[in-house]
């Protein structure tokens, strides 16, 4: 038996076992209104071709779009764009956020602005699709990332980006349930660490800017990563390393005799420091959601930062001021 024709058996004795939901959406532009579109290719191959798409509907938050007969998935390479050209009804995109459904099947929608990237003007967000587990229990995973390159109709490309780094406590041992987020203007995106080592990351990551933090469980004061982590199409980070300190303890990166200080004061943040400068300040609830970030500028001795709209319970505050970070755990009554 042939190479191809063993790999063709396992692939259908898999499919056939293994039924999952079916992923269609491949690509999608929102902003310029002009270039609203989505691209669909059938990933999941749960069907056979030709796959008819007409009367299917693309549903989102401001009404349904119709798909105009004709529209057709030939084979395995074909994607089709729609867009209101070759729709009937509302076809609309959310600029900031939407959800943007396919009816027609069991198929997996696309969610953007609280959770998923918000593609910006230009560019798209595309889906990297792989299999994953172990036959005879393999599972199609999804993966969304930014691209500043958009190719409608062909391929999705330029996912091959990534940050990787180590997170560990101040004995340098790899810290368990530990949860590293990678978040912009656009979206953020969380991975977990490896509990044998500390390693992580994230596959795969568009271009852009982003702010790396990590947390663990409530023992361990969330951490940011100091500097802002910059990456182009196709760019890998690695080394992008974090120390994670028990709740309590403040800034023992630098000695007793630093003198910057970070504690609270009923509901405000007290920042003691030595000299002038800027910092950002982010306060996270006990289970590492950031519930107020605010960058500040501050003087030489005593400055306050308003713990404003958080209600009674645990927190814990970092304060990144360039290379340094001051951390503290508090209670709001």
């Amino acid at each position: 038996m042939n190479r191809a024709l063993a790999l063709l058996i396992v692939l259908t004795a898999v499919l056939s076992a293994n039924p999952t939901m079916e992923y269609f959406i491949s690509e999608v532009q929102v902003a310029p209104d002009s270039f609203e579109r989505v691209e669909l290719h059938m990933y999941s191959h749960e069907r056979q071709y030709p796959v008819d798409l007409s009367g299917w509907q693309i549903v989102t938050n401001a009404g349904v779009a119709t798909i105009d007969s004709g529209v057709v998935l030939e084979d395995s390479s074909s994607f089709a764009v729609i867009s209101h050209e070759n729709t009937t009804g509302t076809f609309s995109l959310g600029d900031s956020a939407d959800s943007i459904s396919l009816t027609g099947g069991d198929c997996e929608p696309y969610v953007y602005g609280n959770d998923g990237w918000t593609p910006p003007a230009g560019m798209s967000a595309s889906a990297y699709t792989f299999w994953a587990g172990m036959y005879p229990d393999l599972y199609l995973v999804c993966e969304w990332y930014l691209d500043a390159t958009p190719t409608f109709g062909a391929p999705n490309d330029n996912h091959d980006g990534g940050i990787a780094g180590r997170v560990l406590d101040r004995f340098g041992q790899p810290l368990p349930w530990c949860t590293v987020t990678f978040r912009n203007q656009n979206g953020h995106a969380s991975v977990g660490c490896d509990s044998t080592d500390g390693h992580y990351y994230t596959y795969p990551l568009g271009p852009g800017t982003y702010q790396v933090s990590a947390r663990s469980d409530s023992t361990y004061l969330p951490t940011d990563y100091p500097d802002s982590v910059t990456i182009v199409a196709d760019e890998w980070r690695d080394s992008i390393n974090m120390t994670m300190y028990p709740a309590g303890v403040a800034d023992e990166r630098h000695g007793p005799g630093h003198r910057t200080l970070l504690r609270q004061r009923g509901r405000t943040l007290v920042l003691n420091a030595d000299r002038p400068g800027t910092a950002l300040v982010r306060v996270y609830d006990n289970l590492g959601r950031v519930r107020m970030s605010e960058k500040v500028t501050f003087s030489s001795g005593s400055n306050e930062v308003a713990l404003t709209d958080l209600k009674s319970g645990v927190y814990f505050a970092s304060c990144r001021l360039g290379g340094r970070t001051l951390n503290t755990k508090f209670v709001l009554y």
